[in-house]
């Protein structure tokens, strides 16, 4: 009977913690400690990803007893704003990404390091990622995220991060976009 009250309990908690993953883990890597000191202002780039709904888009007709279509259903998501929310929560001024911009590889050319350079920017942080949702129950989402001086292109900061929320909370990314930048020291304006 504890048991079971105490399952109770957790399922009632995961479900009015609206919002909030359920796993979480991650890994950050500090790669010139000196150098992001003197980092404020990082160009964002643009973080477009897939998410995969094909599994839960196949539970739905699993549960309703009806074959589904064939196919895969998969969004391609553009959640550039939570780099550059979750950025100015931790000191950082996110500068946009200009228009235009190709998308950039790892590492950064020079000729887009002095583009963006040129706009003021110190730093470029660079986001892949992808999210799924397995089931009605599970949703998942991974991130690999660098940040590059602008300047010299010098690494400085590099971070991984995936979670998996309830289907009905939806914010996976989000969680695993916290959890790598969880390792980013705080920036000048930070906490």
């Amino acid at each position: 009977m504890t048991k079971l009250l105490g399952r109770m309990a957790l399922a009632l908690a995961l479900a009015e913690a609206g919002g909030c993953a359920y796993e979480v883990g991650g890994r950050a890597e500090v790669a010139a400690p000196q150098r992001l000191t003197q980092v404020r202002r990082v160009a964002v780039a643009r973080f477009g990803y897939a998410h995969d709904w094909t599994g839960q888009f196949r539970d739905i007709y699993r549960r309703a007893n009806v074959l589904p279509p064939p196919g895969d259903k998969v969004d391609n998501l553009d959640r550039t704003f939570l780099l550059e929310d979750a950025l100015a929560a931790r000191g950082y001024e996110a500068l946009p990404w200009p228009g235009g911009e190709e998308e950039p590889a790892e590492p950064p050319s020079a000729a887009l390091r002095e583009r963006l350079q040129g706009l003021g920017a110190q730093a470029l942080l660079l986001a892949q990622g992808g999210s799924a949702c397995g089931s009605l129950e599970r949703c998942s989402a991974r991130v690999s995220l660098s940040l590059w001086e602008a300047g010299s292109g010098a690494l400085l900061w590099r971070g991984e991060g995936e979670a998996a929320t309830l289907l009905a909370q939806g914010d996976e990314m989000k969680a695993a976009v916290e959890e790598a930048l969880a390792g980013l020291p705080p920036g000048p304006g930070g906490r």
